[in-house]
């Protein structure tokens, strides 16, 4: 299967390079051989970082694209799925993630292909303090001897899919949720499309604490657009929050907010703010079938069971 692996990136060269570090030293060779490897820079306006970019892509020999602006994480991941027609497998990463295991990649692609009607497939996450290099409070420990379980969701920090699948979406990700409920919006196409997906037991990634956003307070804010002008989202967001909180600078909102409350409104959710998710996979139980799957264990074999 060829594959390409995409990163988004806004102002992380130096997460980038520890991802792509961590790629190379836990991926066989064999394994690299169908692989482009292709990094996304969604506008970082700072020259010197774009110019480190550069430098560390072409140390890895990793294919960098760029935006012109910053474009919200839903385009980034577009422009990943799209530059190559000749792919089989697309897996996309965070940028504050790092590769533990080198059967990451036999694990994804052995799933996948044998496998049908795979909507995507997630690695586990273990959340590590940025701060402490340590397991955060509320971590407990992946269990990698367990059996894959479905998740209509994808695991946004490293999930995969086969490029005819995502060809089937209209317009991929939907690019107006630029920060938040995008990867959700996309299992959710999916699952309405009679796709299953699911969440491997192994191998785990380590995930940086969202060192995305927390080291990029200027991708914290966004400006309202007209299918969701700032008066609709006011009235929406009022019994919630206060004006402060809503327009925290003149004409800004929140963006993370700004996108859940676009992502309950596409899929007809009555609650606007706290989990629309939840009505949605509510509508989705009666898709829960149990089926034949295969996966690869922590030692290599092959396993399948009714899940």
């Amino acid at each position: 299967m060829k594959a390409t692996i995409g990163i988004a990136t806004y102002n992380g060269v130096q997460r980038v390079k520890k991802l792509l570090s961590s790629i190379y030293n836990y991926t066989e060779n064999k394994d690299l051989q169908d692989v482009r490897i292709v990094v996304i820079d969604d506008g970082t306006p700072y020259k010197k970082e774009t110019e480190k970019l550069e430098v560390v892509c072409d140390h890895f020999q990793a294919m960098l694209l760029k935006h012109g602006y910053n474009k919200g994480i839903s385009a980034s991941w577009n422009t990943l799925s799209r530059c190559f027609d000749d792919v089989d497998l697309i897996v996309l990463f965070n940028d504050d993630v790092q590769i533990c295991h080198s059967a990451w990649l036999q694990c994804i692609k052995y799933f996948l292909r044998e496998n049908e009607k795979i909507g995507h497939v997630s690695l586990p996450t273990f959340n590590i303090d940025p701060q402490t290099a340590l397991p955060r409070f509320e971590q407990a420990i992946p269990d990698i001897t367990i059996n894959p379980y479905l998740s209509w969701t994808p695991n946004g920090q490293g999930f995969a899919f086969k490029k005819v699948v995502y060809d089937e979406i209209k317009g991929g990700f939907w690019e107006e949720l630029t920060s938040f409920y995008e990867e959700t919006d996309f299992g959710y196409e999916l699952a309405h499309k009679g796709y299953m997906s699911y969440v491997l037991p192994f191998p785990v990634i380590q995930h940086w604490g969202s060192q995305t956003f927390a080291l990029n307070s200027e991708l914290t804010y966004t400006t309202p657009d007209a299918s969701l002008p700032l008066e609709k989202y006011r009235e929406l967001l009022k019994s919630k929050f206060s004006d402060v909180k809503i327009e925290p600078y003149p004409g800004k909102v929140y963006r993370m907010e700004f996108s859940r409350v676009k992502f309950a409104l596409k899929w007809g959710c009555k609650d606007i703010w706290d989990q629309p998710q939840n009505e949605i996979e509510a509508r989705l139980s009666d898709r829960r079938k149990q089926r034949l799957i295969k996966w690869l264990d922590k030692d290599g074999l092959e396993k399948e069971m009714m899940i």
